[in-house]
């Protein structure tokens, strides 16, 4: 995909493929990007990539506004990455890709010696870090997801909207209704993690209006993979869109780890 900002599924397809080498991650940190964070409201509700890692169990962080000194070290390892693997470089597709950036992203992180760490590999200073311990298989998400991490999480934020003309609310790009009647008021937004609603509190109103979320179920937090989940484990969809394909990238990444375990 030639773009700079690509979409949620292809970050669930990145992370879903380095969960299977490393393992599943403890903390993930972003910027503030739009894909990672609601950059339009004081108030942002998170998006669907951070409430998929909280219910896989990894805890999301975010840089500071207007650092990107935070995140230094990752920059440089990305533009050493670009110098190194893609520049001046071509594939023939985009298996070959990755096997082009693993091999890249191996020799410097198991064999280039490094400075600050006395002239070792960062892996030979650290050799934990090639695995966190917390294994990880496509097929397993589904029972890994734990939507009361989500409902926690949301039971400590409160979220501040203005009702929109048409009696409505956003909350990370789902509208719900309210009422016209309340139209240019101001709504404060909290969630009740052992209802499982939102509860929306109109300036000057005593009683709470409740809100029964949307996109909150472990199918829609999955994305593409949701559609994997649900399907018997003999029929696969036909690649005939671009979304279709990318969907079928996560079958190669099964077989190849499936093949290591009756291996080793």
């Amino acid at each position: 995909m030639d773009t700079t900002n690509p979409p949620l599924e292809t970050y669930q397809l990145v992370l879903r493929r380095a969960f299977l080498t490393i393992g599943l991650l403890h903390g993930l940190s972003f910027d503030r990007g739009t894909v990672f964070f609601d950059n339009t409201t004081t108030s942002p509700f998170p998006r669907g990539l951070h409430l998929w890692l909280l219910a896989l169990g990894v805890q999301v962080s975010f840089t500071r506004i207007r650092r990107p000194t935070d995140h230094a070290q990752i920059e440089r390892l990305h533009q050493t990455m670009t110098l190194q693997a893609l520049l001046g470089q071509s594939w023939s597709d985009v298996p070959a890709l990755w096997a082009g950036l693993d091999d890249r992203r191996s020799m410097l992180n198991g064999h280039v010696p490094c400075r600050p760490l006395g002239g070792r590999a960062p892996l030979q200073a650290y050799p934990e870090a090639k695995h966190t311990g917390r294994f990880y298989r496509p097929e397993w998400e589904m029972e890994m997801l734990d939507l009361n991490r989500v409902y926690h999480y949301l039971g400590t934020c409160r979220f501040f909207r203005r009702v929109a003309q048409n009696g409505s609310v956003a909350l990370g790009g789902i509208y719900y209704y309210i009422n016209p009647i309340y139209r240019g008021w101001a709504i404060e937004v909290t969630f009740d993690p052992e209802r499982a609603l939102f509860r929306g509190q109109v300036a000057g109103r005593v009683e709470a209006i409740e809100i029964i979320p949307r996109g909150l179920t472990k199918e829609a937090l999955m994305g593409e993979a949701g559609a994997i989940a649900a399907l018997p484990v003999y029929q696969l969809a036909l690649p005939f869109t671009h979304q279709a394909q990318r969907v079928m990238d996560y079958i190669p990444l099964v077989r190849r780890i499936t093949l290591c375990d009756f291996t080793t």
